[in-house]
């Protein structure tokens, strides 16, 4: 099962990070303790490339509540690379979450792909036919309808959930079912994300222990 997954996900590829064997930044999933875990999804902001992977907020906020995680992060992957990512963890993995975690960076980011999975990557963002389509996405509702239909599939799922919400950024879903959890500072202040998190969990959800 393991090499089936390793063909589904959407992983990275970054030369100067430490990634693990499915191209994500933690723990082999082997390694991850199943039973007592966060999952996150997101993109460049879950990621955090320019730290140690011990300074970002998924690896502190698993220290910090005493549990494992694990994070399905794609870089500039917006809204579906966390989609993409997200069914397919929960279609293959039978232990479920004791919360999910959504942070975007680029919500409205675009992938491309050709005939096969292996072909999925993010665009030249200095092309001229990408930045027409970006400026048109808005225009036209493309974005709002992907935020709907992820909005629809997380209205489906019953877990724990929760999406940070940073200021001038769009939100990943409008269901009512995922708290959001307003980031006022710096995008990347680690530990002020890290307090937001831990503290709210340890109130809200029943699953968490504090």
């Amino acid at each position: 099962m393991m090499q089936v997954l390793k063909n589904k996900f959407l992983k990275n590829s970054a030369s100067n990070v430490n990634l693990n064997s499915y191209g994500h930044r933690c723990k082999e999933l082997s390694d991850i303790n199943l039973h007592n875990y966060i999952l996150f999804a997101g993109d460049n902001v879950c990621l955090s490339y320019h730290i140690p992977i011990e300074e970002t907020f998924p690896y502190l906020v698993a220290k910090k509540l005493n549990m494992d995680y694990y994070n399905l992060s794609v870089f500039n992957g917006g809204i579906d690379g966390i989609r993409f990512n997200l069914l397919t963890w929960l279609f293959n993995i039978p232990k479920p979450p004791k919360a999910i975690i959504f942070s975007a960076e680029f919500a409205n980011a675009i992938l491309i792909s050709g005939p096969s999975l292996s072909l999925v990557k993010t665009p030249n963002y200095d092309s001229c036919d990408v930045k027409l389509l970006l400026s048109k996405s808005d225009i036209i509702g493309f974005n709002a309808g992907r935020q709907l239909l992820f909005t629809g599939l997380l209205k489906q799922l019953n877990y724990p959930m929760y999406q940070l919400v940073f200021r001038d950024k769009e939100k990943l879903s409008l269901a009512d079912n995922v708290i959001n959890l307003d980031i006022t500072l710096d995008i990347f202040d680690q530990v002020s994300i890290t307090d937001v998190i831990v503290n709210t969990l340890q109130v809200r959800s029943s699953r968490i222990k504090p």
